[in-house]
């Protein structure tokens, strides 16, 4: 399995377990959505949690039992805990960026002090 696929894999879990949250569906009700027996919670588990792949035929009983499209988790966006870590990096490069413009704005302002002809008391 490439990066992309595990990365996917785990993205489509992220998004049915939140699915299954809303919809207030245990993993024995969702096994059963998705056309397996009930005591198969463990399977729905492990489809959640991005350790197995899931069939398409699974994700599709499950994208309608959830009122979902199944393009949703299909092509999964990134989760939320990404989404936080990507703007989390964003705003820690600009704040980074900021205090290095205060840091050469003070070294200018230093330079064109020291620059200044001095004045001689009386």
């Amino acid at each position: 399995m490439t990066d992309n696929e595990s990365l996917q894999q785990i993205r489509r879990g992220y998004w049915l377990r939140q699915a299954r949250d809303r919809k207030r569906i245990t993993l024995a009700g969702a096994a059963h959505a998705a056309g397996l027996a009930d005591t198969s919670g463990s399977t729905v588990s492990h489809w959640e949690d991005g350790s197995r792949p899931i069939k398409v035929v699974h994700l599709e009983r499950l994208a309608a039992a959830y009122g979902v499209p199944v393009e949703f988790f299909m092509h999964p966006m990134a989760t939320d805990d990404e989404r936080l870590d990507l703007a989390i990096a964003v705003a820690s490069g600009l704040e980074r960026e900021d205090w290095e413009a205060e840091q050469a704005q003070g070294r200018a302002d230093a330079a064109a002090r020291d620059a200044e002809p001095r004045r001689r008391s009386a």
